[in-house]
């Protein structure tokens, strides 16, 4: 950044003397310079802020992030017990579904997943089974099959599966997506 000089004369580029005030202007406040440069293609004030204001707007927003975080979580023992740099394994939090239903609609979630309306894996395995055969005999069409097999995906995110069943029905809904020419399934 071009440093100007105090408010005083200055030299112009053609060898003239200048009152500086005219064409260059510098305001020292609280450690913070601010310099109007009518040179730069944007003409416009610069601020170069010094270390100690760096500091202290840092300090500002630590602080008004802690003020926001008590009025979320106000400090009672429960959250003092919990330690939030432990990671929480996925297993602990697993759903595991009960829904015995071989076809469901896709629907996107809104909120927390009821494992009534989820179906387990073995359910999964006779739906794939299901669904593999429809297609194979054209017992339905392909808006159906996807929908189903978006569920059957969805089922097993949810459930936190991944196996080979998992591989295998990605792998049937990929390949029956391309024979089709879907190729949003694949963003």
């Amino acid at each position: 950044m071009v440093q100007s000089q105090p408010y005083s004369k200055r030299e112009e580029p053609n060898g003239s003397a200048k009152n500086a005030g005219s064409s260059s202007l510098s305001f020292n406040f609280k450690q913070t310079k601010e310099t109007y440069h009518p040179g730069n293609s944007e003409g416009g004030l610069f601020r170069e802020a010094t270390k100690k204001d760096r500091s202290i707007r840092a300090e500002e927003g630590r602080n008004s992030i802690q003020q926001v975080s008590n009025l979320i979580a106000p400090s009672d023992d429960k959250y003092q017990n919990s330690s939030p740099s432990k990671p929480v394994a996925l297993e602990d939090k697993r759903i595991i579904g009960t829904s015995q239903t071989l076809e469901k609609p896709y629907f996107r979630l809104t909120t927390a997943v009821d494992p009534a309306d989820v179906r387990p894996e073995e359910v999964l395995k006779k739906s794939l089974k299901l669904m593999s055969r429809k297609w194979k005999n054209e017992e339905c069409d392909y808006r159906y099959i996807d929908e189903q097999f978006r569920s059957m995906r969805q089922d097993l995110t949810v459930q936190v599966i991944q196996n080979e069943l998992a591989v295998k029905i990605y792998e049937t809904h990929a390949r029956i997506a391309l024979e089709n020419a879907d190729l949003d399934q694949f963003n």
